[in-house]
């Protein structure tokens, strides 16, 4: 039986054709018949539980006094009512881990059609017309680990995708669709032993099961410590105890006024500052592996820190306070570590996060 490979999949095959992508069509007249939007999911064959819906138990997160407050809006991509039960802790629901088998699918980058049912899952726009997409191949059975969050954005592929790629039951029927260019990305998976699953552009596909899964359960948290003991396996030893994980140009801008006010306050303190975007994956393991204690501002950044922050560690997120999220509190109660926050205060080109607030929190966390 066929399995994805690269010469199955007509991987890096682009002739430079314009390509009419008919799957756009033939669902867009599927779509027009049902009536209304269909997913991927409702069209499955069949759905299995890999990991149940469970209950656990979180620790509260560590905030000073009246920093909830200082709270305008949340992040349009999180929940208040989700935020407040990660601030408070106690007993949360954890969603379970779910793999859907569709059947003859067709994929036309970036889109994933079967009947009625389309997902965008791929980086780029769908359009009717298409240049440079590889000559159709065929495969009787693959299993697609990327998702939409990881094709346009870092964090969620460095935090969430490398690990559907240990999920499926035959790692060889992986296949991947293409992302946003990820300059860390092959550093990385060189250093967790993940070798690039094929690159399908244009593809139909006789089974292909594709997963969904929460932020986090006990089935990614068996997932995360494989690949941090792998990494810990190839980069033995242990950096600086406090690091300050500079968030720099990258992702959306996000402005901390008084930064250089803060590094100066860490630096006496004895923090490393350490900036990705000036590193390679090695030296960023290096510099943060097994911190004891790592500060921050929120953003997709922080991934890095899934492989490396220290066992029972602490992360300590600055907070722009109208667009508070806290989506790496949900990795930290995964796997049993401490989180706390800061929230800054509103200024006309980003926020501020007050010296004495900050000397008070590490005091806290000491």
């Amino acid at each position: 039986m066929q399995t994805a490979s690269a010469e199955s999949t007509g991987q890096l095959r682009a002739d430079g054709r314009v390509r009419l992508n008919t799957p756009m069509i033939k669902r867009g007249l599927r779509r027009l018949l049902a009536g209304r939007w269909v997913s991927l999911p409702s069209v499955a064959k069949e759905a299995r539980v890999l990991h149940p819906v469970e209950r656990q138990r979180c620790a509260p997160a560590v905030y000073l006094p009246g920093a909830l407050d200082k709270i305008s809006a949340i992040s349009p991509y999180r929940s208040r009512s989700r935020e407040w039960q990660l601030i408070q802790g106690g007993v949360l629901d954890q969603g379970a881990s779910l793999a859907y088998r569709l059947e003859n699918v067709e994929i036309f980058s970036p889109g994933v059609y079967c009947g009625p049912a389309m997902d965008h899952v791929a980086y780029g726009d769908e359009r009717l017309l298409v240049r440079d997409v590889a000559a159709k191949s065929r495969l009787d059975q693959a299993n697609l680990v990327v998702t939409w969050n990881g094709a346009h954005f870092f964090g969620p592929y460095l935090m969430s995708e490398l690990l559907l790629e240990l999920l499926g039951e035959d790692p060889a029927r992986n296949i991947s669709m293409p992302t946003k260019p990820y300059e860390h990305e092959p550093g990385y998976r060189a250093l967790l032993g993940l070798k690039r699953p094929p690159l399908v552009t244009h593809a139909w596909v006789k089974e292909l099961t594709i997963f969904s899964e929460p932020l986090q359960n006990g089935s990614k948290a068996r997932r995360w410590r494989i690949l941090r003991e792998r990494l810990r396996a190839v980069v033995p030893g242990a950096a600086n105890p406090y690091v300050y994980l500079k968030r720099g140009a990258t992702g959306e801008r996000r402005v901390i006024d008084n930064e250089e006010d803060i590094e100066r306050l860490l630096c006496d303190a004895g923090f490393d500052v350490v900036e990705p975007a000036r590193l390679t994956a090695e030296e960023i393991v290096r510099r943060t592996l097994d911190a004891r204690l790592v500060v921050s501002m929120e953003g997709s950044h922080l991934a890095h820190l899934v492989y490396t922050l220290g066992d029972g560690g602490t992360l300590l997120v600055f907070q722009p306070p109208d667009r508070f999220a806290l989506p790496y509190k949900e990795f930290t109660d995964c796997l049993g570590m401490r989180f706390a926050f800061l929230v800054g205060d509103k200024t006309a080109q980003g926020f501020r996060i007050a010296p004495d607030e900050l000397a008070r929190m590490l005091e806290l966390l000491a």
